[in-house]
């Protein structure tokens, strides 16, 4: 069985390390990453108890599976699976970011583990893509005809980002792809999911100048529209959001939003993310307009706070990495910067999951203090002092409003 798990190119796959339950073990060069597959034969455990099971005495061994981000149901060879997202530190405090998988074949229960240092892509891709296709040696064609790749997460290779291919979440989820529960805005496993911003490759001309129109998803099933003035490059994205919904319509996968006219009907996906869209409402010249992902910090959003070129960029979900109590219940502090200059704050309760932002969005901007950035938003606190940074983006931050246990919180960047 550990022929259906194969090591990236270049790792080393350690057969002495094989015995007892451990079938299969690649360690990547650098050894900044690592994946293991452990089978037992036994009794049949539902799999998202055995992963309870197993994420507590991997951390207590010092493996780096304190935090867990996302769950998703998958396959693997048309059997059921559970994929778990990861993030922790192992013990000489270094941070990683790390998945579990739990599946069960033939009367053995099988567990992939794999981690990867915190901000180092190659290898982390390098772990999903593994992960991605994994298979089940013998399962029979009637399992989806896939005895050449599981694909736990129903992607076929590694993704962009540590959290790139898990799918749409439940309402006051924030984080854009990586759900805290299994309800999702998609109607099944089968379709992809759509976050950040979208931008058209084509300009639209109307009140006497051009502009470009714009898409920005966010991970709670809503969107907002917005334009960029291509002579002046000023960014104008509406103010409310609207709801939004991906559903499947012969061959076409659509977007809609109950509009007087449809979204976009997709084109390109990976990793089960949305890449490209067609429109349905807009067409210039009579030629459909095509809407492409962009990088959120590669958008100048005129009118926000961190357009200035000396300073980093800051987008996307952050969490804090220590709990804090309050209310009778322990929470992680959450933060979800956008592209557009705003923040909003919330939280995760650390027993049940569930997660819960505040209303209004509040302006935010990052600055420099002699040789520090800070991230500020004119409240009685600091939001955050920047600790890392990965090219021009804010990864990591220790924060200036909260503490837990008279510690630092700090806040890493999720997706």
């Amino acid at each position: 069985m550990s022929q259906g798990l194969q090591c990236p190119p270049g790792w080393n796959d350690n057969r002495a390390a094989r015995g007892n339950d451990l079938i299969k073990q690649c360690i990547s060069p650098a050894q900044d990453a690592a994946i293991e597959l452990y089978a037992a034969p036994g009794q049949e455990v539902p799999l998202g108890a055995l992963l309870d099971m197993w994420a507590r005495e991997m951390t207590q061994r010092g493996l780096p599976f304190q935090n867990k981000v996302s769950e998703v149901p998958g396959q693997v060879s048309g059997y059921p699976a559970v994929t778990r997202t990861y993030s922790g530190q192992t013990r000489d405090g270094n941070r990683f970011d790390s998945h579990l998988v739990a599946s069960r074949y033939n009367g053995v229960n099988y567990v992939f583990q794999g981690f990867a240092l915190k901000g180092h892509s190659q290898a982390w891709h390098q772990l999903r893509n593994s992960m991605n296709t994994w298979y089940y040696p013998g399962a029979g064609q009637q399992n989806y005809n896939q005895q050449q790749g599981g694909l736990p997460l129903g992607a076929g290779s590694s993704g962009n980002t540590p959290y790139g291919n898990q799918q749409a979440s439940s309402n006051n989820n924030p984080y854009a792809n990586t759900p805290y529960s299994t309800q999702q805005h998609t109607t099944g496993n089968s379709l992809p999911t759509i976050s950040g911003t979208f931008i058209t490759d084509q300009k639209d001309y109307w009140a006497g100048q051009y502009y470009y129109r714009i898409y920005r998803f966010n991970g709670d099933g809503t969107l907002t529209t917005g334009t960029k003035n291509v002579a002046n490059g000023k960014i104008q994205m509406d103010k409310k959001n609207k709801r939004y919904r991906i559903s499947k319509s012969g061959n076409n996968i659509v977007l809609s939003s109950g509009g007087s006219c449809t979204e976009g009907y997709v084109t390109d996906t990976e990793n089960n993310q949305i890449r490209r869209f067609k429109s349905g409402c807009y067409s210039p010249g009579g030629k459909a307009m095509y809407f492409k992902k962009i990088p959120d910090n590669s958008l100048n959003m005129g009118q926000s706070n961190t357009s200035a070129s000396p300073y980093p960029k800051i987008a996307g979900t952050f969490i804090a990495d220590k709990k804090d109590y309050w209310g009778g219940s322990y929470h992680y502090r959450m933060y979800l910067f956008n592209g557009d200059g705003t923040f909003t704050s919330g939280e995760k309760n650390a027993a049940s999951g569930k997660v819960k932002m505040s209303g209004s969005p509040r302006r935010y901007k990052v600055k420099k203090s002699g040789k520090s950035y800070v991230v500020t938003s004119g409240g009685s606190c600091t939001e955050g002092f920047v600790t890392d940074l990965d090219r021009n983006m804010i990864i990591r931050f220790k924060s200036g409003c909260y503490t837990s246990g008279g510690k630092a919180m700090y806040f890493d960047l999720v997706q």
